[in-house]
């Protein structure tokens, strides 16, 4: 299997920006009626149903990130939103699942998954489900190396997990330890994970988050003061 992985995206720009295509989403439908223009005919599908508005599937995806209570609502309005897919550009591709998975956010991928959502190797990384993930790699251990969405990796997912075996099997099947799989191991909450990971070739600089805050600033946010100690004392110079 050759490995296939989208562009690396910064995650403070694309969350900054994801609001403002949202706004521009909307934008265009303006801007075509004031020209005069007729809105376009949305191709047809597979299923001869329309497509879900571009807006409609871009808020829901935006909400699997960090709402349960949008996701839930927008679900019960529309339950076939559960598979709902943006395209961000560049080959990156983001399901409400995907979203909620790289988030951590097990809650919101309960719902989606209660809705049909399509299971994969991210959420199954993220949610510790070791025997889906072993049998996947085993039988293509180049999927280590495949991208989730904004080029986030699955070794990045199965921080989520807290699980120190699977990310240790992982990384023996070839999967990378990347400085940014810390920030998955502070919005966990987990010491172990967060220690795993400087000991085996994650770096920490102090360097700001997508929230615009470091690692450490983050865990004391989250109530985790041992993690921001733990950071501070194997802090590196740029």
């Amino acid at each position: 299997m050759k490995a296939v992985t989208a562009k690396p995206t910064a995650r403070r720009e694309f969350l900054r920006t994801t609001a403002l295509g949202a706004i521009a989403a909307g934008g265009l439908g303006i801007t075509a009626k004031a020209l005069g223009q007729s809105k376009p005919e949305e191709p047809p599908t597979a299923s001869g149903n329309a497509p879900f508005p571009a807006k409609l599937t871009m808020r829901f995806v935006n909400s699997a990130h960090f709402s349960l209570n949008d996701v839930s609502n927008m679900l019960r309005e529309e339950p076939q939103l559960a598979n709902a897919c943006v395209d961000w550009g560049g080959g990156d591709f983001e399901t409400a699942l995907g979203a909620s998975s790289h988030m951590g956010r097990r809650d919101i991928a309960s719902i989606l998954l209660e809705h049909g959502a399509r299971k994969d190797i991210f959420y199954a990384a993220m949610s510790g489900d070791s025997k889906v993930v072993t049998a996947f790699v085993t039988g293509d251990s180049d999927i280590v190396k495949v991208a989730g969405p904004h080029g986030l990796t699955l070794m990045y997912h199965a921080v989520f997990s807290k699980d120190l075996d699977l990310v240790a099997f992982l990384q023996s099947q070839g999967a990378a330890v990347g400085n940014n799989d810390i920030e998955a191991a502070v919005m966990a909450g987990s010491y172990e994970m967060a220690e795993w990971l400087l000991d085996n070739g994650a770096k920490y600089n102090g360097s700001p988050a997508f929230n615009g805050k470091n690692g450490a600033e983050s865990a004391r946010e989250n109530g985790s003061e041992r993690i921001a100690r733990l950071l501070e004392s194997r802090k590196i110079s740029d």
